[in-house]
């Protein structure tokens, strides 16, 4: 029943007259809270007891304790002074979301935590003597729980209670006027210092969000500055791996020896390879090619991309006498739009990733979701691995930063997070020394399903175009000089120039069947060099050889002045098949005049 008997005076509500409690057994302590008057003057023995309760709460809270943590020293100091009680500290959950359910203790008697429900939701004190004779549906409750007498006690804060305490005791409580005043204290007291806790941890975690996303913010920026310093690096190797892939060919052609030869395509195999690392690094800066995007099941390509790598977590897991435990849980989650090759790329590199951080065995999952409110899809790659430091953590995206010393290129990670940023993705790392990673890849749903388009037919290949007339501007001496010496071999007529200036001088004073031009060079572009050629002479092809070719958006590369775009490092052969494309596309020889076996000249 509600504590409002005849026999006992009432325990009144705060009301708002003058900030007083206008009922006689309550005093206002400004800086503790509520004290009940009776015991105000001087402590009974059970009030002496309460006091160890105060004692308890204050250390709590000036230790700086969460929310949970204070609820539960609230209950162990209850329960200290209140021997053979059942004890329930419940709080609000929407208020202290900290916990894992709303009442600490589970154990306790349903009807008791239902109690400090009523509690909550009238924010008022209820007491029950005696459970038995009480007649609310309450009390018949408690005492079916076989508890003689209950207490329930609001824990106010400025807005209202965030939790109540809910005391029974099976063979009753025996409590006096002054016991329940000390009582009702210790509610006040607590739901001061759970308000100051809550809102002490809300200004942590608000902290925290702040710093992680100042950290996101940082960690952006530096790996785009990266990405820029890593495409300037690309573009110049680019032009010198050039220049070493068109001498090798013009090397291999002129020699007989086999062994000479066997040495050249060493030579040829390795400028592959640096040209596939330089690819590999400007993935990092790519920007996005919406154009290739097509719906595709993230499921699937899970499934496909543990096929590839099956060789690496089981078959050599097994040669190596460990044992490598792949989990899938795959939800309902609705195709994406991306390019299925890169996705797959990117679920390789963490799949490897997992594995060598597995060294003694582990544990490998892969989780989807649908995440509605945002549509977007979800995956979760997680392992029971090593784990990460956080200064490790910090840089894992960073170009050529590797910690598997000479057996990782450190592109891997770089090159991952540049895919998912160009398919308008994210991808973050959480990792604990000892414990293990988990990466969380989140992508966008595509808006409505589409057929993949077939694939297009092979092209036969161009027959030879006969002697062209060829301009090249291009301003690295080496690839010039290349191009000049295998484009004449061929029985072209080549004229060469080291800027755009001086390549429209040239292409103003004679004609050219086609202009081959570098796109990044002092001064005047290759873009301008474009356009001032469909100015001149608007049926010239120009073809764009470039350091920059996998940078380009699809809009550039479909831009009006440019015929075809090479991406350095190219070949001389590459570019004959370019030529012989573009000569059968020119009507009645172009505007440009073809002398055969015309001399060139070179600069």
């Amino acid at each position: 029943m509600t504590l409002n008997k005849a026999a006992r005076p009432p325990l009144a509500k705060r009301t708002q007259t003058g900030g007083d409690f206008a009922v006689a057994g309550w005093t206002d302590r400004k800086a503790g809270g509520l004290m009940p008057g009776a015991v105000a003057g001087g402590y009974t023995d059970f009030g002496r007891r309460c006091a160890e309760v105060h004692e308890a709460l204050r250390q709590t809270a000036t230790a700086g304790t969460t929310p949970r943590e204070f609820i539960l020293q609230a209950r162990e100091a209850l329960a200290k002074i209140l021997p053979e009680t059942e004890v329930v500290v419940h709080a609000v959950p929407d208020l202290v979301p900290v916990l894992p359910s709303a009442g600490v203790q589970d154990s306790a008697p349903a009807a008791l935590r239902g109690l400090a429900e009523l509690v909550l939701r009238e924010a008022r004190l209820q007491y029950f003597p005696d459970t038995r004779t009480a007649g609310q549906p309450e009390a018949g409750a408690l005492a079916a729980a076989g508890l003689a007498a209950a207490l329930g006690i609001p824990c106010l804060g400025p807005d209202g209670p965030v939790a109540a305490i809910a005391l029974g005791r099976p063979t009753g409580l025996s409590l006096g006027d002054a016991d329940v005043l000390s009582l009702a204290a210790v509610g006040a007291h607590l739901g001061t210092g759970l308000h100051a806790a809550i809102a002490r941890t809300t200004i942590e975690r608000s902290y925290q969000a702040l710093q992680a996303a100042q950290g996101q913010r940082v960690s952006t920026e530096r790996l785009a500055a990266l990405g820029q310093m890593a495409a300037g690096v690309a573009h110049d190797f680019n032009n010198m791996l050039a220049s070493i892939m068109v001498r090798a060919e013009l090397l291999r052609q002129l020699l007989t020896d086999p062994k000479l030869i066997a040495h050249v395509e060493v030579i040829e195999r390795t400028a592959h390879d640096g040209a596939r690392t330089v690819r590999r690094l400007q993935e990092f800066t790519r920007p996005a090619n919406g154009s290739s995007f097509h719906p595709l099941d993230l499921n699937d390509a899970i499934k496909e991309s543990l096929e590839i790598t099956k060789s690496r977590w089981k078959d050599d897991a097994h040669l190596a006498g460990i044992h490598i435990e792949v989990e899938t849980e795959f939800g309902k989650v609705p195709p994406v739009q991306g390019e299925a090759s890169e996705i797959r790329e990117v679920l390789t590199n963490l799949i490897v990733n997992a594995v060598d951080a597995m060294p003694y065995g582990g544990r490998l999952r892969f989780a989807t979701r649908h995440l509605a409110k945002e549509n977007r899809a979800e995956v979760t790659i997680g392992d029971t691995g090593v784990g990460m430091t956080e200064e490790v953590r910090a840089h894992i995206f960073d170009p050529f930063f590797t910690t598997k010393g000479t057996k990782g290129s450190g592109l891997g990670l770089s090159v991952s997070y540049g895919i998912i940023k160009r398919h308008r993705g994210q991808i973050v790392v959480e990792s604990t020394p000892g414990i293990g990673t988990t990466f969380t890849l989140t992508l966008p749903c595509a808006a409505e399903a589409e057929k993949v388009p077939a694939p297009a037919a092979t092209e036969p290949q161009p027959a030879s175009p006969g002697a062209l007339r060829l301009l090249v501007i291009d301003d690295d001496e080496g690839f010039r000089v290349s191009m000049y010496t295998a484009l004449q071999r061929e029985g072209h007529f080549v004229a060469v120039a080291a800027s755009g200036e001086e390549g429209m001088r040239l292409f103003r004073i004679s004609t050219f069947d086609v202009v081959l031009t570098d796109l990044g060079m002092p001064g005047m572009s290759g873009w301008d060099v474009a356009q001032a050629v469909k100015q001149a002479r608007p049926r010239t092809p120009v073809v764009l050889v470039t350091g920059w070719g996998v940078t380009l958006t699809e809009e550039d590369r479909h831009r009006p002045e440019i015929d075809a775009v090479l991406g350095k490092p190219v070949t001389a052969k590459a570019v004959l098949q370019t030529l012989s494309k573009l000569s059968l596309q020119r009507p009645n020889g172009g505007e440009g005049t073809s002398r055969p076996n015309g001399r060139g000249r070179g600069k």
